[in-house]
């Protein structure tokens, strides 16, 4: 038993018309997110073009990290969002060029195309907060803002054993 009983419970990401689902798992003694919920939370944003068999495995397996059920929609003259994960898949790098006439980039949007890159663990959440003034005021002309996204962990090797 636990100190603290928590629910489980989902985050909907619909940017560019796309749906990036986060199932967060129970703590202690609270309950599941249910099936038919989260179903009806996902009908109400009127987005269609989800698998069940997919979003079924999300809320069975409830990991806490992103899964992109719908890939977002792309307009060439939206704000465009690169990502870039190095050879060794420990970081990763957004190049965000501003939009001409389209949507600007948010934060939400660049959160939604790292999901869909596999890009979940390590997010420099710090740099992505601080960097949304910085979205908001880019333009067509604006020079390309990058920064790093995502850090993953490094190995660090153990003791040996001995006897």
């Amino acid at each position: 038993m636990t100190d603290r009983d928590v629910d489980g419970y989902t985050h909907l990401n619909t940017a560019d018309d796309g749906l990036v689902l986060t199932v967060y798992p129970p703590q202690g003694s609270g309950k599941r997110v249910t099936l038919e919920a989260v179903k009806a939370e996902i009908e109400q944003t009127g987005i269609s073009g989800w698998q069940p068999d997919d979003l079924k495995h999300a809320v069975d397996n409830a990991t806490g990290h992103p899964v992109v059920l719908v890939q977002p929609k792309a307009n060439t003259t939206d704000a465009q969002i690169f990502v870039e994960v190095s050879e060794d898949e420990m970081s990763a790098k957004v190049t965000v060029l501003g939009a001409e006439s389209g949507k600007p980039a948010t934060v939400d949007r660049v959160r939604a195309v790292l999901a869909a890159q596999g890009v979940v663990f390590g997010l420099k959440e710090d740099q992505l907060n601080a960097l949304a003034p910085a979205l908001a005021a880019q333009g067509p002309k604006s020079a390309p803002v990058e920064f790093l996204a995502a850090e993953g962990t490094p190995v660090v090797d153990g003791a040996d054993a001995f006897v």
